[in-house]
């Protein structure tokens, strides 16, 4: 409801403001969605804006859909579609945060998606053009972004450098999350070992298991010992356009004799009270920054981000489950039913397929051991790497 009002205002803006006002404000606003019905073999969805925006392709997994992500727009009205018997089988929206704003289309079958920007009528900002081809498997075929600085010729614009060039291509980008740091120590084990100490060591073992494999971009939310906000964390992905978030822990509970590897996904009922426990423990870190870190984010982005949320952790949970068979057939010692969830405040974030890893418990004295030792370290990262790997399908040319 709150996201219609929101959109019949804004709706009200675009009728009675001129294309040139709206072309100055900082939001793009879609002024038109359309659906073509199929011609041979494909289908298009045209998109109007007051502005350009930079937008994304990306393809969702299981089921398979194409994603369009609009940075800093928001729509005045639903697509039109006659729904038909074409290659799209159906299409929802809202929106995924305070800048952004998603479109998800699902196909009948396997579809080629390409995104263009292509002429807009007179006195129009923007037009943008996806294009749906029928295929083998769903994939984005060409360049997957546009920018708001594109040109009018239907591509976008082309950075003047090869330097340049070579960060507007997207590659498939982990961010991965040091839990704790600074003044916040996380658990500390009988022997002195700290987790914050234990979470940078693995994160940049696994970074450097996955720079093994080329074209992975890898991004740590800290390189070193300083405190970071739970919501900053996942924002630090939002803001990389993460394709995967791993949040890493050595959590510490009451049961000294509880020891192994957990793989948690997000949700707002705990999967059993072990987890609540553990997600309460990892919720209260932001107490050591201070009043600057209390959660700010208002009750309408939880309502507006639930749809593409819901979506985003059916992704974690498919991962997760990749995850825990990779570590299983590695004999990396877990706990009972090691597949858990709760409301873990950094794998919040409603478009980033996350999840969080508790490597073993600093409470127990053969966790402990092994957490501080470097060779179990880089063995266990080396098998969260291979899992991201083959589950993203990374080492195929």
């Amino acid at each position: 409801m709150l996201r219609i009002v929101g959109s019949l205002l804004i709706f009200i803006l675009a009728s009675f403001a001129s294309p040139a006002d709206l072309a100055r404000a900082e939001t793009a606003i879609v002024t038109h969605v359309e659906i073509h019905p199929p011609v041979d073999g494909k289908q298009s969805a045209v998109f109007d804006f007051t502005s350009a925006p930079d937008a994304r392709l990306v393809v969702l997994r299981f089921p398979d859909r194409i994603a369009l992500d609009l940075r800093d727009a928001l729509p005045a009205g639903d697509p039109e579609w006659d729904g038909g018997e074409g290659l799209i089988e159906s299409v929802r929206h809202g929106a995924t945060g305070p800048d952004r704003y998603r479109y998800i289309f699902r196909p009948r079958t396997g579809v080629e998606a390409r995104l263009d920007r292509i002429d807009a009528e007179s006195g129009a900002g923007a037009r943008y053009e996806i294009v749906f081809a029928e295929a083998a498997e769903t994939v984005i075929a060409g360049e997957p972004r546009l920018s708001a600085q594109a040109g009018s010729e239907g591509k976008s614009a082309r950075p003047a450098s090869s330097e340049h060039a070579a960060a507007s291509e997207h590659q498939f980008t982990v961010v991965i999350d040091p839990g704790h740091g600074g003044e916040d120590k996380g658990a500390v084990a009988k022997n002195g070992v700290m987790e914050k100490a234990v979470n940078l060591a693995a994160a940049k073992a696994l970074r450097d298991a996955l720079a093994r494999q080329p074209g992975i971009r890898i991004v740590l939310t800290r390189e070193e010992d300083v405190f970071v906000g739970l919501v900053e964390r996942s924002e630090i992905a939002r803001r990389e356009n993460a394709d995967l978030f791993i949040s890493l822990h050595a959590d510490s509970i009451r049961y000294d004799d509880l020891r192994g590897a957990t793989i948690y996904t997000l949700s707002e009922k705990a999967s059993d009270r072990l987890s609540l426990e553990i997600a309460a423990n990892e919720n209260a870190a932001d107490r050591f920054g201070g009043a600057d870190y209390a959660p700010d984010q208002p009750e309408i982005f939880d309502i507006l981000a639930d749809l593409t949320r819901r979506e985003t952790v059916g992704y974690s949970e498919h991962f997760a489950s990749a995850l825990l068979e990779r570590m299983r057939r590695s004999k990396i010692r877990l706990i009972n039913n090691p597949k858990r969830s709760a409301g873990f405040m950094v794998l919040k974030s409603p478009d980033v397929p996350s999840v969080l890893i508790e490597m073993g418990f600093m409470s127990n004295a053969s966790d402990a051991k092994l957490l501080a030792d470097t060779k179990w370290r880089q063995e266990i990262m080396r098998t969260v790497a291979d899992a991201i790997i083959g589950f993203y399908g990374l080492d195929r040319d």
